[in-house]
């Protein structure tokens, strides 16, 4: 991993722990949304039904933790300054390095400290508790250090892919730009909701190295340093597709807009 010292400041003040279990949500709200031609604001602060995308995803943070760290990027002063008033805490991706290069961003927030790093993707509006609670009780379990939601179907190329061996064991995270003609017929896949130990994900964070096709560092690599360490990881079935679309597109955002105003 690259040298880290140069992070953004930390804004914002540390909310109150009303869980049993200590969990922390980090939101990865850096994108540009470039597919989707936002050039002043970030993806995340587009509006669908009259509240930016991102307001969904923390409302439904909500039901699973109080502690909710976003990390910014490109125009990140206008999450920060929407978002000030409402207990979360800011760090900022100077670079847009990879979804592991944004996460170590809070790592001065977490490090040190016990309990679970719920990561989720900051373009899902359709989140809900239901999708992050099944993680959450996963690792509150004490079976595993790393789990991750993962849904069948066919309609995203774009979603990372799930390898599996000979006996079902999940083996490795493929991202789509990485992913060869094999690995993309692959109909499991990842949908950017991730729960880790936080006494382990520091340390394994930077040993994560650059992708070689994309230069990017990505959190998906924590399987397969996980796995290599005699760690317990799992794929978790999401309990809807639906709920784990995210807006990467025109066509995916008029999708979801329908569904959100519908409700």
């Amino acid at each position: 991993m690259p040298n880290m010292s140069k992070r953004g400041k930390i804004i914002g003040r540390e909310p109150h722990n009303m869980s049993k279990t200590q969990v922390w949500g980090v939101v990865l709200a850096g994108g540009k949304g470039t597919r989707l031609n936002c050039t002043d604001r970030p993806k995340v602060m587009i509006e669908i039904c009259g509240k930016p995308i991102i307001r969904y995803v923390i409302n439904a943070l909500r039901g699973v933790t109080e502690k909710i760290i976003i990390v910014t990027g490109f125009m990140g002063e206008k999450i920060t300054t929407a978002f000030q008033n409402e207990g979360v805490q800011f760090v900022h991706q100077a670079e847009q390095l990879g979804t592991a290069h944004a996460l170590m961003q809070a790592e001065r927030i977490l490090k040190n400290k016990k309990g679970i790093v719920l990561i989720v993707n900051g373009d899902g509006p359709l989140f809900t508790k239901e999708v992050f609670s099944p993680l959450v009780k996963a690792m509150e379990s004490g079976k595993y250090t790393l789990v991750f939601s993962s849904v069948v179907e066919t309609q995203h190329p774009e979603y990372g892919r799930i390898v599996r061996n000979k006996e079902n064991k999940v083996v490795d995270i493929v991202e789509a730009k990485d992913a060869n003609v094999e690995q993309r017929a692959i109909k499991e896949k990842n949908v950017g909701v991730y729960a880790v130990d936080n006494s382990w994900l520091w340390h394994a964070l930077k040993k994560i190295e650059k992708s070689s096709v994309s230069g990017e560092y990505y959190i998906t690599d924590l399987v397969k340093i996980a796995l290599a360490q005699k760690k317990s990881v799992e794929a978790i079935p999401s309990p809807s597709v639906q709920a784990t679309l995210g807006v990467n597109t025109p066509e995916e955002l008029k999708q979801i807009e329908q569904i959100l105003c519908k409700k």
